[in-house]
């Protein structure tokens, strides 16, 4: 099974052809798009990006951000879901190699 995650910052669903936009050209994703599934009703977790994208890969919210830990060096401090994902969460990356 190959899976491809593609996380692209700022850029709108309604800007994407597979989506339904006539005029500006995106080829590639939509060609990608023809053999993939498409998430129509996806919706963040948190915001930004940042946290968005441990949702994204841990599948658990974060927020409130319960399990938030200061770590040493961590230029954020008090800045809440900014740290590391927890070693003891487990990835979507980690499971699939784990079932691989």
């Amino acid at each position: 099974m190959n899976v491809v995650l593609i996380i692209i910052d700022t850029l709108r669903q309604d800007h994407v052809g597979c989506y339904g936009n006539r005029w500006i050209k995106t080829p590639y994703l939509d060609s990608l798009a023809k053999e993939s599934v498409l998430f129509t009703r996806a919706y963040p977790g948190s915001l930004p990006t940042l946290q968005v994208r441990r949702v994204l890969q841990t599948g658990c919210r974060i927020f409130p951000f319960l399990s938030h830990k200061a770590y040493k060096g961590n230029l954020f401090k008090g800045a809440l879901g900014w740290g590391p994902v927890s070693e003891e969460r487990d990835t979507i990356a980690e499971i699939l190699q784990n079932h691989s």
